[in-house]
């Protein structure tokens, strides 16, 4: 039996805005998960069409939301309207979705009142007062939802009719709809395996697969590369550059550029903690950081529970080979004349060409009669592209040192480590910065062992 009652603005549980692409007025559908927030894909689904006076692109957005089942499961449906030149006066728009998976719990406006009509499955939501534009980013409702269990339904829309503030139509009665994915966090998948390697090496890495307890019966995921750091290698007497681990199962897989996707559903995995689910072979080609990471698309339990385990990526640093290039250092400018009591900067470069450079010491030896630290700033600090972690000046020694950053600095031919802030105190013919190099380290902890320093001076001269 249908249930008819009218309701006024409420407060909004969730409310969220988008940016819309499209012509004079477009409607879409915005699916947002609660209370935690999901990231929204970039593709949309949409269809142009003749209104009844104007072109209307729709769009279904985000497009195969996933939302992530928990004690209150609720997530919330989003009607948004675009009008440049018209005053939205009237709707009437139906909603179809798969009450076995999620249940109607309530619709919210702020500039219309609306009227409900609501049967299993389908709601049909009627403006009876209000209006809103022209304008953009325009929200007509919002409809609250509650998860009832995992597993997939659309969200089918239905726009019956919308009218402006006239009452002329300014749209024509047409369907679109959205894929909606309610998944149960679970379980957790993690890339293991070297994290330093040799660039031109082949190498693998296995993911492990903790069920949480479920036995998993069908998956769909991707493992994800840059493309121009590794490339998928195929080892001798393999078909795949991706194989099934020792308690894994493969029945599909397809590549593409940066993405490789596997697929299973003919055998089960779990339960269990650290189980061997996949092996990945790969070649490296630049050298640099990346990650190897995971999607999941989709995960279906024994139980036909619908999961999204945590995920873990690889991050690995690439290094050049064993050629091992020199590392330049050198302070700029090279030569300069200041006048007496001239604040003046100088930098320290090196040229890192095939490494991380993941800790150095370096001192820079100078004459203190001539020259001071300034202090009046910094006096040392990280160059553009450098990091600091300890300074020491001491009777013409300005020693410095940097250790491990989260992020080391990519190999680049012109890194900025540090600037150094000076005061001239006396006149001098010339005075020297003398470069020492007390250790460069990469991230295995090996010393940088070719270095080609090159010195610079100052000449301090009269006002």
């Amino acid at each position: 039996m249908n249930e008819e009652y009218e309701m006024n603005d409420c407060a909004n549980e969730i409310k969220r805005f988008m940016t819309f692409v499209g012509l004079s007025l477009s409607l879409f559908l915005i699916l947002t998960s609660c209370p935690q927030p999901t990231a929204a894909p970039n593709n949309k689904t949409s269809m142009n069409r003749a209104g009844a006076d104007q072109t209307i692109t729709m769009s279904v957005y985000p497009d195969n939301e996933i939302i992530y089942y928990n004690t209150f499961g609720l997530f919330s449906t989003t009607i948004n309207a675009q009008s440049i030149d018209r005053t939205i006066g009237a709707f009437d728009i139906t909603l179809g979705y798969d009450a076995a998976t999620v249940a109607f719990e309530s619709v919210y406006s702020q500039q219309f009142t609306l009227n409900i009509i609501r049967s299993s499955g389908i709601v049909t939501i009627r403006s009876t007062g209000g209006s809103i534009g022209p304008g953009d980013n325009l929200e007509l409702f919002n409809v609250t939802w509650k998860a009832i269990v995992t597993g997939i339904t659309d969200v089918a829309v239905t726009v019956n009719s919308l009218t402006d503030s006239a009452g002329l139509p300014i749209d024509t009665p047409h369907s679109f709809s959205g894929t909606i994915t309610i998944v149960k966090t679970q379980g957790n998948l993690s890339v293991n395996g070297s994290t330093y390697i040799h660039v031109n090496t082949d190498f693998s890495n296995t993911i492990h697969f903790d069920t949480g307890g479920a036995i998993v019966k069908e998956y769909d995921i991707d493992v994800t590369y840059d493309p121009l750091k590794l490339s998928p290698r195929i080892p001798a007497g393999m078909t795949e550059s991706i194989q099934p681990g020792a308690a894994g199962f493969i029945d599909s897989i397809s590549a593409g550029s940066g993405k490789i996707n596997i697929k299973g559903s003919k055998n089960t995995i779990g339960p269990g903690k650290n189980l061997e689910f996949l092996i990945a072979d790969w070649t490296t080609l630049d050298p640099s950081r990346t990650v190897i990471g995971i999607n999941i698309n989709r995960m279906v339990t024994s139980e036909n529970v619908f999961i999204k385990p945590d995920i873990g990526t690889l991050a690995i640093s690439v290094f050049s080979d064993d050629k091992k290039p020199t590392v330049d250092v050198w302070i700029e400018p090279g030569t300069q004349s200041v006048p007496i009591g001239t604040h003046f900067m100088t930098a320290v470069y090196l040229n890192t060409t095939g490494y991380y450079l993941e800790a150095y010491g370096i001192n820079i030896h100078y004459d203190p009669l001539v020259l001071s630290l300034d202090t009046t700033g910094n006096g040392v600090e990280a160059g553009s592209d450098g990091y600091l972690t300890v300074v020491n000046n001491n009777n013409g020694i300005l020693a410095t040192a940097g250790f491990r950053p989260i992020e080391p600095p990519p190999p680049q031919a012109r890194l900025q480590l540090l600037k150094i802030y000076w005061i001239a105190n006396k006149v001098s013919l010339s005075s020297d910065f003398e470069i020492e190099v007390r250790s460069l380290v990469d991230p295995r902890s090996r010393l940088i062992e070719k270095i080609r320093i090159t010195n610079a001076s100052v000449t301090v001269t009269a006002q």
